[in-house]
């Protein structure tokens, strides 16, 4: 195998043992950066055939506006917005168009309201991040969809949902949270 491969291999086997150097006790962001850092101090420096200049800074974009997000760092999070970015949110039919009323929108948000993202998949261009935001009033879970270009974010809709106890009739085939199932025969 390539050293590489290698690493990923054993970043892997780590994180699915639960190491703490991998997983530690940070955001998910957090740990996705430091695997990434230790696969590229183990390889020669260069990007991989397949992943272009404008795909390493959109990477980057996405992973610096999520954790921006989380710290409700308006600043990195506007130096990441695109001046004709659209930020839709499909549910109350709003749409802001462009980087001023974006930011004009999220500073008016009251709080700050205090984010943490569980799962951020995705790329090059479109990233999708599932997470949890809280207003003060209980959770609310958030999916934000992301589109990038040359390093900065142009496009975001987002979705909010609130929680809701699960019918009855469905208990006897859903999973336990470790995915396990329940159905009984």
């Amino acid at each position: 195998m390539e050293p590489v491969e290698d690493a990923v291999e054993s970043l892997v086997d780590r994180v699915a043992d639960n190491d703490t150097t991998v997983t530690g006790t940070g955001s998910l962001i957090g740990a996705s950066r430091r695997c990434r850092d230790e696969v590229w101090s183990q390889s020669d420096g260069a990007f991989p055939a397949e992943t272009s200049m404008t795909e390493h800074a959109n990477r980057q974009a996405a992973e610096s506006l999520f954790a921006a997000w989380e710290r409700w760092d308006l600043d990195a999070l506007e130096s990441l917005v695109a001046n004709d970015a659209i930020d839709s949110r499909p549910q109350s039919g709003e749409h802001f168009v462009g980087r001023a009323n974006i930011m004009g929108m999220y500073r008016e948000v009251t709080g700050p309201p205090e984010i943490t993202w569980r799962s951020i998949r995705g790329g090059p261009d479109v990233w999708v991040a599932e997470g949890i935001v809280e207003y003060g009033e209980g959770p609310v879970h958030l999916i934000g969809v992301l589109e990038f270009t040359d390093g900065t974010m142009v496009k975001g809709d987002y979705y909010f949902a609130n929680s809701f106890e699960p019918p009855e009739s469905r208990a006897r085939w859903a999973a336990d949270p470790l995915g396990e199932s329940r159905r009984q025969g």
